[in-house]
């Protein structure tokens, strides 16, 4: 079946783009532990994960951090896509809410009592991860990485009985779950275990450096929600993506809201960007540098997402933009009609 070919816009993220040297050694180990964990047994859907990159993924998102953390991160973006692949809403297991129900009680046990051994192999593969983490992050560290998984989890099961609904939550309610929910959130509190540096705890929980986190993590997933729609058209209307959202909510079809979601998420960005200089000369180096690697973390995860298969493949038609936009299609300094988010404008550094 042939598709209209689609075209990415251009994005708008100021920070340089950096890669971490170890890319290619990143992806070589990374596949090897994925034929090793048996989360992904057909090989044929192995083989076309590993050529997706991640190692390539970890080393623009988080291009200065300690070699043997950027491993077990590599590993843990393969073990999410396979979880994705297999229990998301195109994946052959992610049909029903009860068996996803199963699998993540599973793979809860697994993160709070790891010296257990699992069984199941997504389970297995995740305690093998925590534990690796384990020698290296903090205590607290660990918690937030634990929360934030759980809140990952807990937000799949709501997608999941949105799916057997046939129904797509609001903008507001989208929104919090792209915050709080998706796989972004975890993933931010990977930077500073990554990069060998924890934030004060009062600097951590401050109302800016929350506000900067919760921006990231919706500029990242509304990031991908548009660079991926060529692909994620093909799951249906109902699938969770900011344009499907808006497209609903605008009585449009989705690819005609590419211009407001883009306007969007640079308003955001604007925002963040606002923010973030305000807020920077008034904490700790550890902060500072959270701060600069929440910039890295987005370019690089567009940067990855813009060239990797997963995405780019010919059978998606997508047509992936050439060059970066020059400046914001959106720097109003108020904020979007999204109460949930509204107090991201009125923080002071």
């Amino acid at each position: 079946m042939s598709v209209t070919p689609l075209r990415v816009p251009e994005f708008y993220c100021p920070d340089p783009p950096q890669v971490h040297p170890a890319a290619a050694e990143l992806d070589r180990l990374g596949t090897r532990w994925l034929e090793r964990s048996g989360i992904c047994p057909d090989p044929v859907r192995r083989e076309r994960l590993a050529r997706h990159r991640m190692g390539r993924f970890v080393a623009l998102t988080a291009p200065r951090g300690l070699d043997e953390r950027m491993q077990v991160v590599t590993d843990l973006n393969l073990w999410y896509h396979a979880l994705d692949d297999t229990y998301g809403d195109a994946g052959p297991a992610g049909r029903h809410l009860g068996d996803l129900a199963a699998v993540f009680a599973g793979l809860l046990r697994a993160l709070g009592t790891p010296e257990s051994p699992a069984g199941e192999p997504f389970a297995e593969a995740l305690r093998d991860i925590r534990l690796r983490l384990g020698r290296f992050a903090t205590p607290h560290q660990l918690t937030e990485w634990t929360r934030g998984l759980q809140n990952y989890f807990l937000y799949e099961l709501w997608e999941s009985a949105n799916r057997e609904r046939r129904s797509l939550p609001d903008l507001d309610a989208y929104t919090v779950f792209c915050a709080d929910g998706r796989a972004a959130n975890p993933s931010m509190t990977m930077l500073p275990i990554v990069g060998g540096y924890e934030l004060p705890g009062d600097e951590q929980q401050s109302p800016a450096v929350r506000a900067l986190t919760e921006m990231s993590c919706v500029i990242a997933c509304w990031d991908n929600d548009v660079y991926s729609y060529p692909k994620e058209r093909l799951q249906g209307p109902h699938h969770a993506n900011l344009l499907n959202v808006l497209a609903r909510e605008r009585g449009c079809d989705p690819a005609d809201t590419v211009a407001e979601a883009v306007a969007m998420r640079d308003r955001v960005m604007c925002a963040f960007l606002r923010l973030r200089r305000r807020t920077v000369p008034h904490v700790s180096a550890p902060t500072a540098r959270y701060l600069a690697d929440l910039g890295s973390w987005m370019r690089g995860q567009v940067e990855w997402g813009l060239s990797s298969i997963r995405f780019a493949a010919p059978e998606y038609a997508a047509v992936m933009p050439e060059h970066w936009a020059d400046c914001p299609s959106d720097d109003s300094p108020g904020p979007l009609d999204i109460p949930s988010v509204a107090w991201w404008w009125s923080v002071d550094a």
